[in-house]
């Protein structure tokens, strides 16, 4: 069944190049929505201009696409606030 703990425990397994730990573990997941078929989430970046943002969300991206019942996947990313970070 496709629910959100079926979205979070398979962007568990995309990893933040750089730091070398998922992207859940690192909080950088926020909001997963699932309804008929579309996944919504927000991608929380360390930074605005993070250079590996389109690799981030591309692995995400084919992950979730992988899961049976998603036909559609939108990703909204932003800046992680100052309060996100140090946690």
């Amino acid at each position: 069944m496709l629910d959100i703990e079926t979205v979070r425990n398979a962007l568990r397994e995309v990893m933040d190049p750089e730091l070398n730990r998922n992207i859940v573990e690192l909080g950088m997941v926020k909001d997963i929505a699932v309804e008929d078929g579309v996944v919504r989430f927000t991608l929380a970046l360390t930074t605005a201009a993070c250079p590996l943002q389109g690799e981030i969300a591309q692995d995400a991206r084919e992950r979730l696409m992988a899961l049976e019942g998603v036909r559609e996947v939108r990703i909204t990313t932003r800046e992680m606030t100052p309060e996100e970070k140090e946690a």
